[in-house]
């Protein structure tokens, strides 16, 4: 039971740290760093909120985990397109254009190719 509320509840609570760091030193960030700070806060309230309904309400909790893999997306996007100084517009295209690379690459090997040993 110990090893349950501490992987529940004191192991999250360590990223408090590096968010009351981002919060106090907020002014003096660059702006990729701000981005980060921002996608930490995220992580902390998605994180709780997913581990109230999980362990308090008893129901499933995979929709607030895939709430979060769509924002960390968005957010590391943005943070690169920060950090590499490229265009909003060039940035969100290119990721669109990957994405859909991807999904048709994993359509042909896994959908329409026979494999035949």
């Amino acid at each position: 039971m110990f090893w349950k509320s501490f992987n529940s509840f004191i192991v999250p609570l360590f990223i408090l740290i590096p968010i009351i760091i981002g919060l106090s030193k907020y002014k003096f960030l660059p702006k990729g760093l701000k981005i980060i700070c921002y996608f930490l806060i995220i992580t902390a309230l998605i994180n709780t909120c997913a581990t109230i309904v999980g362990r308090v309400f008893h129901t499933n909790n995979l929709p607030l985990a895939h709430l979060f893999t769509l924002v960390e997306g968005f957010m590391l996007i943005k943070f690169y397109q920060v950090i590499l100084e490229q265009s909003k517009k060039s940035t969100f295209f290119f990721s669109i254009k990957n994405s859909i690379r991807n999904f048709l690459y994993c359509k042909c090997t896994f959908f329409t190719k026979r494999i035949h040993l």
